[in-house]
């Protein structure tokens, strides 16, 4: 249900606001990647922002991408 309703995914956001990473979305535009939606997880604090997320992914949905990207980030932050 996640990764397929944008309220759900939404709280997904907000759990790993809590856990200490922001989140980044666009929407897609043409020009950029395969034109799919694109989100991506930061954890607080980082320094040396260079404009992308240290855990992004593309996807057909906003929620997919957003689901895809939390558990990106949720791996690195397991090793």
């Amino acid at each position: 249900k996640y990764s397929t309703d944008i309220a759900a995914a939404w709280r997904v956001v907000d759990t790993m606001a809590e856990r200490g990473f922001w989140c980044q979305m666009r929407t897609p535009f043409e020009g950029y990647g395969k034109g799919d939606y694109w989100a991506g997880f930061t954890p607080h604090s980082t320094t040396g922002w260079n404009g992308r997320p240290d855990h992004w992914t593309q996807a057909e949905t906003l929620p997919h991408a957003i689901c895809l990207s939390a558990l990106k980030a949720a791996e690195e932050r397991e090793r």
